[in-house]
């Protein structure tokens, strides 16, 4: 059965851009990031993503206080690995005390600190 143009479009057009990309000199001037996604998100901070467009570009540009493996259960606390924070505790039902890991900063040289955690939520 021959295989329409249609459906050999998107690895034709993925082959020229890598083709392109390969081909080009180093650019020890350029300092900017191209994602190629499937649409446009309506915002790019974590707390205001909701569509999987956004949170993809998002997770890309912001460090979670924990992650989640793709093969993790986020119902199952021992399945998040450290992230920003370096160990978590739970204190009661309503509360999690969370250990930041040090040395970490914003791309201004701004120390990473609990208000900035605080302020985000």
């Amino acid at each position: 059965m021959p295989i329409s143009l249609r459906s050999r479009l998107p690895l034709l057009l993925l082959t020229l851009l890598v083709g392109w990309a390969c081909g080009r000199e180093a650019c020890s001037e350029c300092d900017t990031l191209v994602i190629v996604a499937v649409g446009q998100p309506s915002g790019l901070l974590p707390p205001l993503v909701f569509e999987t467009v956004g949170r993809d570009i998002s997770d890309r540009i912001f460090e979670r206080l924990a992650d989640l493996p793709a093969d993790g259960s986020p119902l199952d606390p021992a399945d998040y690995r450290p992230g920003l924070a370096e160990r978590w505790e739970r204190i009661d039902d309503r509360r999690w005390r969370f250990h930041l890991r040090r040395g970490v900063t914003w791309h201004d040289g701004e120390p990473f600190t609990a208000e900035d955690v605080r302020f985000s939520f």
